[in-house]
């Protein structure tokens, strides 16, 4: 029996750009040329993983009994202040990662998936908000335009007919 090549386009991997709230930030790969290129390798949840800007981070911290709540406060801060760099600075590779690998719909919004700087705790998964007061007024100004250009950047245009005219 001879082997014959199927044909698999690569731009299966995610679906359309809008509605889905599992995957907010258009990094799920779960199409066929995912499941033919990686099998059953986890690299692409992974990354996935490590990418994701959408989902609270959880903050891990060393209790001691003799803290007060004021010190326990102000250590969550300062975790929440070194986190959120990290997550201000995903929306880059993001833009890499899923560079067109979804098909727009001409009639819909292009959904940008939100930049969260707040922290969970693991012990009663609360929800900590960073305090933005101690940071300057424009913190997340150049994050908040790169994470909407790898919005954009998740666009496959050879598929649609989306012109000029469509970028709000």
């Amino acid at each position: 029996a001879a082997f014959e090549p199927v044909p698999v386009t690569i731009r299966d991997v995610t679906g359309d750009v809008t509605g889905d709230v599992t995957n907010l930030d258009g990094t799920r790969m779960d199409g066929e040329f995912a499941r033919l290129r990686f099998g059953t390798d986890r690299r692409l949840v992974e990354v996935r993983r490590c990418l994701c800007a959408s989902n609270a981070v959880r903050l891990r911290l060393p209790s001691s009994a003799e803290v007060t709540d004021h010190d326990v406060h102000a250590a969550h801060q300062a975790r929440l202040q070194l986190l959120a760099r990290r997550t201000l600075a995903l929306s880059v590779g993001r833009g890499m990662f899923t560079l067109g690998t979804a098909t727009p719909l001409p009639t819909e919004a292009l959904a940008v998936p939100p930049l969260q700087l707040g922290g969970r705790l693991p012990t009663n998964d609360a929800l900590i908000k960073l305090d933005t007061a101690q940071l300057p007024a424009d913190h997340a100004a150049w994050p908040e335009f790169h994470n909407g250009v790898a919005a954009a950047l998740r666009l496959s245009l050879g598929r649609a007919a989306i012109s000029r005219t469509w970028i709000v």
